[in-house]
């Protein structure tokens, strides 16, 4: 996928064509943050909440949670705008890796393992195709799933 593409909704056309032909082999995923005010996050590429499941390739506006991480806890200056993989094209995938490293992330990992399924929690859609997932995580998120 060409990020500086001059049009970014022909790149995710034509990019999406291309896992149309040859799907993934094997997707590998952080988990966004969790927002407990909003009862919002957890976003997956840059799916974030309120992506619906059967989207694929497309371009998407960034929370303002990611990108005040980004901004401000990683020094980046990240665009308001991304192209990302879609739910749909993620699912489709033969086997998908999500990392989850960290307190904060364990939260998020906790909201998606527990909480309803749906396009608020992005990364809950990996429920639907379990068999299919693996997780990584460390002592500090595996403390945040006891917290139900």
């Amino acid at each position: 996928m060409n990020g500086l593409a001059p049009n970014p909704d022909a790149e995710a056309e034509r990019y999406d064509s291309l896992l149309s032909a040859k799907p993934i082999d094997l997707a590998i995923l952080g988990i966004g943050p969790w927002s407990d005010e909003t009862q919002t996050g957890c976003h997956i590429a840059f799916n974030e909440s309120g992506t619906p499941f059967d989207q694929r390739v497309h371009v998407r506006t960034l929370d303002p949670v990611t990108l005040a991480r980004d901004r401000q806890e990683r020094g980046q200056n990240s665009p308001e705008k991304a192209l990302t993989q879609g739910i749909a094209n993620i699912l489709e995938a033969r086997k998908i890796i999500l990392l989850a490293f960290g307190e904060k992330k364990g939260q998020s990992l906790r909201a998606t393992l527990f909480g309803k399924i749906g396009s608020q929690r992005p990364a809950s859609a990996l429920r639907l195709q379990g068999h299919k997932v693996i997780l990584f995580i460390d002592e500090a998120a595996a403390s945040q799933l006891g917290k139900v």
